[in-house]
């Protein structure tokens, strides 16, 4: 075992210049096990560099904690049970830059710690291996992160953590594995869950196609919703979990469970509190089942008790949710409070399998919800939404089976609700009620196929426009 401890005291003897001016450390340990090296540097421009990367580095410890501006710090190490570590500090304007690298097959159970504060910083994990925990931590603002666990598909049961505190903040990870844990938490304006520059994900209707005639909502409109991919996701049993905590707005999450095969996975985006003009896509690829996506945005915190209703946040509104999968057996959730909020669900799985699951929920005023889904054995999609002035457009397309569920109730005039089932047996239930009559509520449905049933409320004054094509349908109000 050697033990390596470089200070203040130690590295001005090894450096060009002395304190608070541009420092250098670098060490390098090419084998051994349980060797600790700890370099500690203050100043300005400062630059520490450790490599371990012996074939047989196990139970090593590394540590670079540096204090003052423009730091720079680089850990390479390879083996099993190693400690990681690097802190960077000096108020709320020092940019810093970190990267830790742990490579080569069976890098496993190691964990990485990095730490900073200031402004416009970065850092960077490359891994390849099991069980290893990785954490970054950043606050202040314009700070970027990065997580990469790819290669092979040997990454398994990781723990990964991102947190950044602070204003148009970026981070993404990219994991290829199974069994890992991924997430993210974000406080503050205009950050960015999305990879650097890379093209963006977008999830995008079809309404507007197949008007059936003069006078008829079924084209109630294209609604696209986009942002740059942050979290891609291959493999199975992984759980991604985003927060972008209350108050924020103008934030963005993309979300992508990428590769056919990757079955189990979870993932759940929360945007809570006042959420205004905040963006979160979930996405899962073909060939994928028995996924699950959540996203959340909603007032959580109205419900607290013992707090005064003059300090709490508003709803949300202007915020965009989506979610696609072209999978089986898959569930979609997607819950809003507020005003002028838009939600997608698609659910389209090219070898029309089906059985997929979707949920809108939608308290307030102006909101749209969408969903369309496809498959032989039937799926189910349910919509609420409650208050004022809503939009609901369900397009549910194969050969049949398919279950609609949907409550609209309107305190004032202008609901909208679209519905076409194509197919064979399928049923839907309606609730469509109105207060105010100066505009009555707008009711469409369109049913081809056979053996079709439709019972449910609408309210008297509707404007109702009913479509049934086939043998043995039947409407029931």
């Amino acid at each position: 075992m050697k033990k390596i401890i470089l200070s203040f005291g130690m590295f001005v003897a090894l450096a060009s210049v002395g304190y608070a001016q541009s420092n250098t450390t670098t060490i390098n340990q090419s084998t051994g096990e349980s060797n600790t090296l700890n370099i500690e540097q203050t100043g300005q421009n400062l630059n520490a560099n450790i490599n371990q990367t012996g074939a047989t580095t196990i139970g090593n410890s590394a540590e670079i904690i540096q204090t003052g501006t423009g730091s720079s710090a680089v850990i390479f190490e390879k083996g099993k049970r190693n400690d990681v570590i690097i802190e960077q500090t000096n108020g709320a304007t020092a940019s810093h830059i970190a990267n830790v690298n742990v490579a080569g097959n069976g890098s496993d159970d190691n964990i990485v710690t990095v730490t900073q504060a200031g402004k416009s910083m970065e850092a960077d994990i490359d891994v390849l291996g099991d069980r290893n925990n990785l954490t970054v931590t950043q606050s202040n603002d314009k700070n970027r992160a990065s997580i990469q666990l790819t290669t092979t598909a040997l990454n398994d049961d990781n723990t990964i953590s991102i947190t950044q505190m602070g204003q148009r903040g970026q981070a993404y990870a990219n994991v290829d594995g199974d069994r890992n844990e991924v997430t993210v938490m974000q406080d503050g304006l205009d950050n960015r869950i999305g990879d650097f520059g890379a093209p963006g994900t977008t999830v995008t209707t079809t309404f507007a196609a197949g008007t059936p005639g003069a006078g008829s909502i079924i084209g109630v409109g294209n609604v696209a919703v986009a942002a740059n991919t942050g979290i891609n996701i291959i493999g199975d049993d992984n759980t991604v979990s985003v927060t972008q905590t209350a108050g924020t707005k103008d934030n963005q999450v993309a979300i992508q469970l990428n590769g056919a095969g990757s079955d189990d996975n979870s993932a759940t985006v929360n945007q809570s509190g006042t959420a205004n003009g905040n963006t979160a896509i979930i996405t899962v690829a073909a060939g994928s089942q028995y996924n699950t996506a959540t996203i959340n945005q909603a007032n959580t915190i109205s419900g607290m008790m013992n707090v005064p209703s003059n300090l709490l946040p508003g709803p949300g509104r202007n915020n965009s949710a989506a979610i696609e999968q072209s999978g089986d057996f898959d569930v979609a959730t997607i819950n809003q409070t507020g005003r002028s909020n838009n939600a997608v669900i698609r659910q389209l799985d090219a070898t029309f399998v089906g059985v997929n699951t979707a949920t809108i929920n939608q308290p307030g005023t102006f909101n749209n919800a969408y969903v369309e889904q496809s498959g032989v054995n039937g799926s189910t999609a349910t919509i609420t939404q409650n208050k004022n002035q809503g939009t609901v457009a369900v397009f549910q397309r194969g050969d049949g089976g398919h279950t609609a569920n949907i409550t609209q109730n309107s305190n004032f005039s202008g609901a909208r609700l679209v519905l076409l089932q194509n197919g064979f047996n399928n049923s839907t239930t309606l609730v469509q009620t109105d207060q105010n009559y100066s505009q009555a509520p707008d009711f469409e449905l369109i049913q081809n196929g056979s053996n079709n049933v439709t019972t449910g409320i609408n309210q008297s004054g509707a404007i109702r426009r009913i479509t049934q094509t086939g043998n043995n349908n039947t409407f029931n109000y």
